[in-house]
């Protein structure tokens, strides 16, 4: 594992202990911290170049934002799981059975185990919403297709080509 001066040491502090890093790669803080021993250490008489500077800051910005572009899509995919996990509940499902046949159930619950959803299907616990093979009907409470309620439609009497709609 690489090991990376203290700061006492970079700073010519006198201090020549290393601090090994618990990562491999480097965080934004660990940036920052060698950005500016960078400009503390250098030559007066020959500074940063002002648009090294800027490009790195540049750099530093766009990183960042593609770390938390990145954290917030693998929320959004995690929020849109539990989501369709929840929906599942009281609905009939198929799904594949730890002995590996389609067994048909409905979802009794929804639990979570480190955040992660698990479905409890005509009282097996444990199931995982990817082993969901087919959602059967419409959504819990709904009337199947063929059922329900029947709806009148209005009628329509023409008098002397005239057409009125009347409402039953």
């Amino acid at each position: 594992m690489p090991t990376i001066p203290t700061t006492s040491a970079l700073t010519g502090g006198g201090t020549t202990a290393t601090q090994k890093t618990t990562s491999s790669t480097m965080g934004k803080d660990d940036f920052l911290k060698l950005m500016t021993t960078q400009l503390r250490r250098q030559d007066p008489m020959k500074p940063v170049d002002d648009t090294a500077f800027l490009a790195q800051m540049a750099q530093f910005t766009s990183l960042e934002q593609l770390t938390n572009l990145g954290t917030t899509a693998s929320q959004q995919l995690n929020a849109a799981g539990v989501t369709q996990a929840l929906a599942l509940a009281g609905r009939t499902v198929d799904y594949l059975g730890s002995d590996g046949t389609t067994r048909t159930g409905v979802v009794d619950s929804v639990s979570f185990d480190g955040g992660v959803p698990q479905l409890t299907i005509g009282g097996v616990p444990g199931i995982s919403p990817g082993a969901v093979a087919a959602v059967h009907g419409g959504a819990p409470g709904t009337p199947a297709a063929g059922t329900g309620t029947t709806t009148s439609t209005p009628s329509s009497t023409a008098t002397g080509g005239d057409a009125t709609t009347t409402t039953e």
